[in-house]
C-alpha cells in the first residue's frame, strides 16, 4: 500500500509539474530549458529523500518485539 501512494505522488507530481511548463510556456520570459534543468535535479533528489525516508520505515516495520518483558534463564 505504501508503495502505491509513493508512485502516485510521483504521477501526480510529474502531471503537475507538466501542466505548470504548459502553462508558462506561454510567456514570452519562459525558458523551457531553464525549467528542465532547474526541475530535474530538484525532482530527483526529492524522489531520493523520500527512498531513503520510506526504506528507514520499511525496515524499522520489520522489526518485532514480544509483548512483555521476557528474561532467558541461564
Amino acid at each position: 500500500m505504501l508503495f502505491a501512494v509513493a508512485v502516485g505522488g510521483f504521477v501526480v507530481r510529474m502531471a503537475a509539474i507538466v501542466g505548470i511548463m504548459v502553462l508558462l510556456n506561454r510567456l514570452a520570459f519562459f525558458s523551457p530549458l531553464g525549467f528542465v534543468l532547474a526541475v530535474v535535479p530538484t525532482t530527483l533528489l526529492l524522489i531520493g529523500f523520500e527512498m531513503k525516508l520510506l526504506a528507514g520505515r520499511v525496515e524499522a516495520d520489520s522489526w518485532t518485539f514480544p509483548a512483555g518483558p521476557e528474561r532467558m534463564s541461564r
